[in-house]
């Protein structure tokens, strides 16, 4: 194989990677803007999800069909001819300004989000000045390509370095210093640890909202995570490395984001590395812009999630599979992170094993379990209990749905489906695909990377925040198989073939996703205990809804009316991740039924006047939902 054809490769894997991050970034922009709509929109962001994975697992597998060579290799063949005859710059020109075009649109859609209410009015100046040096730099880069030595290609890694960082400030420079219960859970946590105080501890970590106020008053609470039966998470539930990671921000005094925002250089300097040897330079520079200018990757930075961390070390680690030291050291720190990662280590071990054989996976093993327990051992040895409670919370946790995918199914009352029943399905496409994973090896040995886009899927709180990192630790993919065609590397894996193998696959899979989840949705019924049997507009104010009486019907004995919590979601852009929350106010009983008047918890839970609505009356897994609408404060 020549090199033009090794390069032709390349570009389609980095195409098909590059489309599934546009794609699996459409759902997120779909619910933010048009709410919780119902099944036709829960399909068409599921779709959207489904073909992302379906393009980064056409980006990963070992090889590609004929027909999409020949077609790869004619399109490659004409950006050579282009390359050759100077005219690369003014095509590079025309993709500027189109990026250009693109990126005004970002700052319009994050206005309109509430988390992002702040982003400045020379947002767009900033980002024209960016993207401008961002392509004054590729046509500089292109033009010294043929006449830069060897030793002078480091020097690439100086713009790299400084144009991820500029990209990234500017996303950060327009978001708030807290926008999620997570980060403050994190940084509270540090705080605590710095105290010596454990923060795995329930009732240690119960104050973390009023630390917050301490510092921010008016710190509005609606960005908390609720509980379906009532109040807001305030225990902490990540490994310790999430703890350590915002420690700099407390002990310095600056904002926990701000600590993260340089390891969002990172990536890109990893994935320039391992393309850095390709002679077209233009070539090896394409997988880092396109990670810079991806908004999903960007807009992270403002966010300040340790997510970032664990992705780059997975990236350290699949980059460096043939090290078991170095990469067994980078899993076991990505796995003490979060526990997103989690998902992948299964299919990684594997890998790990196939790949360097039993002698090197064991030391691969034995480092990546010691790089995960030594930061989480004091809390561990402090009371192991609470850690692995902890731990195994966000799991276990009775979690308001929230989110895009099938999960909207269950929680909108649509069908009588329960947490559980997501949680078996999370479960059981994880050992579903591990059994697609292990049978076809040779065609799937880096795909794994394109597993978890399926199986967060069906997470009942599915938020792009699962999955956004995925496609960008998949960047280095196409390097790595490059390298060893480089290095004619011959694998024998032995395969695993019988006779009715696929039909054997075929059905084992269909017990795991039919069987399993069905019959644990028997055991945890969706109850229709309580309903809510009319509604009326009890009061209005400057343009919102501020009171709603209802007529409420509870069935079950053990359920009080006082109990009972209530949600509004619009089918309209969503203020928030959670949308309103609501709580009762007068309680009229009856013989078969309550009259209610609920009110917003606070001002910012007013519902607009006018709009499409479902309200949600819950308590635990019980719950009863209404859709309505609202024009200028009547119901119609």
């Amino acid at each position: 194989m020549n090199e033009s054809q090794e390069n032709s490769i390349l570009v389609i894997r980095l195409v098909c990677i590059s489309i599934s991050s546009a794609l699996i970034a459409i759902p997120q922009i779909l619910w933010s803007e048009f709410g919780y709509q119902g099944p036709f929109l829960i399909v068409i962001e599921s779709s959207f999800i489904f073909i992302g994975f379906l393009f980064l697992l056409c980006g990963l597998i070992t090889h590609f069909p004929g027909p999409v060579l020949n077609f790869t290799q004619k399109i490659w063949a004409r950006v050579e001819t282009w390359a050759s005859a100077g005219k690369l710059p003014v095509k590079l020109a025309t993709f500027g300004l189109l990026t250009y075009a693109l990126y005004l649109i970002v700052p319009v859609f994050l206005s309109g989000v509430e988390h992002y209410s702040s982003v400045p009015s020379n947002y767009e100046a900033l980002l024209a000045i960016f993207t401008l040096a961002s392509l004054a730099i590729l046509v500089f880069l292109h033009k010294l390509e043929t006449k830069m030595s060897k030793n002078l290609t480091r020097l690439f890694y100086v713009p790299i370095a400084v144009l991820a960082l500029t990209w990234a400030f500017a996303f950060w420079a327009g978001s708030p210093k807290y926008p999620t219960d997570e980060m403050l859970l994190d940084y509270y946590s540090a705080h605590l640890a710095l105290q010596g105080t454990n923060p795995y501890v329930v009732t240690n970590t119960a104050g973390v909202f009023g630390f917050i106020h301490s510092s921010i008053p008016g710190f509005p609470l609606s960005i908390g995570t609720p509980l379906l039966t009532g109040g807001l998470v305030t225990s902490f539930s990540y490994p310790a490395l999430s703890i350590y990671s915002y420690i700099p921000a407390q002990v310095l005094g600056i904002s926990p984001s701000a600590t993260l925002l340089p390891l969002y250089a990172v990536p890109p300097l990893i994935i320039f590395s391992l393309y850095s040897d390709i002679k077209f330079r233009l070539l090896s520079l394409s997988p880092v812009f396109i990670l810079l200018l991806n908004p999903s990757y960007l807009i992270q930075t403002g966010l300040g999630y340790p997510d970032i961390l664990w992705a780059i070390l997975m990236l350290i680690s699949i980059s460096t599979y043939k090290k078991p030291v170095i990469s067994g050291l980078s899993m076991g720190l990505a796995l003490a992170v979060k526990q997103i990662p989690w998902i992948a280590f299964p299919f990684f071990l594997i890998f790990i094993f196939r790949e360097t054989g039993r002698k090197a996976g064991i030391a691969w093993t034995t480092v990546a379990a010691a790089a995960f327990f030594l930061p989480n051992l004091p809390f561990i040895f402090n009371d192991p209990s609470s850690f692995f409670q902890a731990l195994a919370s966000p799991g276990l946790l009775p979690l308001i749905g929230i989110g895009f995918g099938p999960s909207q199914l269950g929680f909108l009352g649509i069908l009588p489906l329960s947490r559980e029943f997501f949680t078996a399905m999370v479960a059981c496409l994880g050992i579903s695909f591990m059994i697609i994973y292990i049978s076809y090896y040779e065609k799937l040995r880096f795909a794994f990377l394109a597993f978890p886009l399926i199986i967060f899927l069906f997470n009942y709180r599915f938020l792009l925040d699962y999955v956004i990192f995925w496609p960008i630790i998949a960047l280095a993919i196409p390097a790595l198989m490059r390298t060893e065609r480089d290095e004619a590397i011959n694998r024998q894996h032995k395969k695993i073939s019988f006779r009715g193998k696929e039909k054997v696959i075929a059905l084992t899979i269909a017990v795991l996703l039919l069987g399993v989840p069905l019959g644990i949705q028997a055991l945890h019924p969706v109850t229709g205990d309580i309903s809510i049997e009319n509604i009326s507009i009890a009061s209005t104010g400057n343009g919102n809804v501020t009171a709603i009486s209802l007529s409420l019907w509870v069935e079950n004995g053990n359920l009080s009316y006082g109990q009972v919590l209530y949600r509004i979601v619009p089918m309209s852009p969503m203020p928030n991740l959670n949308g309103y929350l609501w709580q009762h106010g007068n309680i009229t009983t009856g013989n078969n039924s309550a009259t209610i008047t609920i009110l917003p918890e606070n001002s910012l839970q007013q519902i607009p006047a006018s709009g499409k609505y479902r309200i949600i009356a819950y308590y635990g897994d019980i719950s009863a939902i209404l859709p309505f609408t609202i024009t200028n404060g009547t119901l119609t």
